[in-house]
């Protein structure tokens, strides 16, 4: 990342449906049931304004003479927080090798913590429903920022400067190709991702718009 700006104030990042951070524990997707198979009411529900939804599957129970019976089970999938200094233990690295790993099970509901328009924070992420990504600082950042996806490797996904209607960014599915692991960064104004050779992978323009890299760096991966 270039090193740009003064340093100031603080900021939220807000996820959405950004799926579930890195863990060993099995993913359980909004939209299916834990053994795959569809049920009535299971699928393209649309999630609850808390974060999650009531999702029920068949369940057999046996007790301990093996006597069994067949019912119904319901649960919820509820999205977790994530702060960088509570649950990180200090402030997230600016470089994929640096990356804070956001740890728990299901999905990440928001991340939090403490930004200035000269920092930048990366955040490693899973992305298990592409459809329901979405990141956004609107409404969670006192600064002008800046977001970034990029993919495993590096290489730039997407990125936006300025929502349609603030200075403040949001990026969703519209160029992630598939789930798998990502790395979210959020930054001030103009603390623009680089390659080795110093090339930024964005144009500076347009302001208001999801792009796919457009700069002199864009077929790189940012500098490590």
């Amino acid at each position: 990342m270039s090193d740009r700006a003064a340093r100031l104030c603080s900021a939220v990042a807000i996820l959405s449906c950004a799926g579930a951070a890195h863990t060993t524990d099995h993913h359980l997707p909004l939209r299916s049931n834990w053994n795959g198979l569809s049920q009535a009411g299971e699928l393209n529900d649309p999630d609850a304004p808390a974060g999650f939804r009531p999702i029920s599957d068949r369940a057999l129970v046996a007790d301990a003479q093996a006597r069994s019976t067949g019912g119904t089970i319901e649960f919820n999938v509820v999205a977790f927080p994530w702060h960088e200094t509570t649950d990180g233990g200090g402030d997230a690295g600016e470089f994929i090798a640096s990356a804070q790993i956001p740890a728990g099970s299901g999905p990440i509901g928001s991340i939090a913590g403490d930004i200035t328009p000269a920092d930048v924070d990366l955040y490693a992420i899973d992305v298990c429903d592409v459809g329901s990504f979405l990141a956004t600082t609107v409404g969670g950042a006192g600064i002008d920022t800046q977001l970034v996806l990029f993919d495993a490797s590096g290489f730039g996904i997407t990125f936006n400067d300025d929502s349609s209607t603030a200075t403040q960014s949001t990026i969703t599915s519209l160029f992630v190709p598939a789930p798998g692991a990502y790395y979210l960064a959020i930054s001030g104004y103009d603390r623009d991702p680089v390659d080795e050779a110093l090339m930024e992978l964005w144009l500076d323009t347009p302001l208001a718009a999801e792009r796919l890299p457009d700069g002199l760096g864009a077929t790189s991966p940012s500098a490590a």
